[in-house]
């Protein structure tokens, strides 16, 4: 890739992974933020069209924590935990139109669980950005 070595090679593919879910989550907000007129594209279709999603998600989410409380009354709430498997749910459902179970994956001859496919989906990327010394992309 342009005669870069490994190193630098990987640094400019975190950094463009970084762009595009940058891109993402902007594009999302200019979505509900603005008119359609502003952006030249028709506006709040992404969220007419996955509002049933959101409702499910706050269901799950309040059954979630209701049943945290009622279980273990005494101890403190892990929201993280809580919003985190709903909220990629979520994502999953909007993106691909469904959930994900947990996938045989041949190559690496074992079954990811749904939570695995998160750290690997999110976790790891977002921790490959913050890794990223951006003093080499704008010195």
């Amino acid at each position: 890739m342009g005669g870069g070595d490994v190193i630098e090679i990987k640094k400019v593919r975190k950094y463009a992974r970084c762009i595009g879910l940058l891109f993402q989550v902007v594009d999302d907000i200019l979505d509900m933020i603005k008119s359609s007129k502003e952006l030249g594209k028709t506006v709040g279709k992404d969220l007419k069209r996955h509002r049933s999603h959101r409702d499910t998600m706050i269901g799950n989410i309040s059954s979630r924590l209701h049943a945290q409380i009622k279980d273990y009354p005494n101890e403190a709430v892990n929201f993280r935990n809580i919003f985190e498997s709903e909220i990629f749910g979520l994502s999953l459902r909007q993106g691909l139109g469904k959930d994900v179970e947990p996938i045989y994956v041949k190559e690496l001859g074992t079954t990811l669980s749904k939570e695995e496919i998160y750290k690997t989906l999110v976790t790891d990327i977002m921790g490959g950005a913050i890794d990223v010394d951006w003093r080499d992309f704008f010195p």
